[in-house]
């Protein structure tokens, strides 16, 4: 199949995930594996604690929106931040009010 240009550019990859640890996540700037010599694996648990961090706070930004009984068709990957944040707010509704 086709890939993109920068399809498995790993070093592509590693600066754009330290540009939105250094914008966003700020606390996990200095997060590594002190004992590790390799360079690479040394960074892993600051990458991997990226990952959760992003899968966090998506998660909470879906909660929130369901609390607030928001049904939201646009929720979906290229309408949020990295960050946990709605970049899209249109096509949505409301439920009434429930009482089961």
């Amino acid at each position: 199949g086709h890939h993109a240009p920068s399809a498995f550019d790993w070093q592509l990859l590693r600066c754009l995930a330290d540009h939105c640890i250094s914008e966003c996540y700020q606390h996990l700037v200095g997060v590594e594996d002190p004992e590790e010599e390799d360079e690479d694996f040394r960074a892993a648990p600051r990458y991997h604690s990226f990952v959760l961090e992003v899968t966090r706070r998506t998660s909470r930004l879906a909660a929130s929106w369901q609390c607030l009984g928001a049904v939201h068709g646009m929720l979906n990957t290229d309408n949020m931040s990295i960050s946990g944040l709605t970049l899209d707010h249109g096509s949505f509704a409301f439920l009434d009010h429930f009482d089961p």
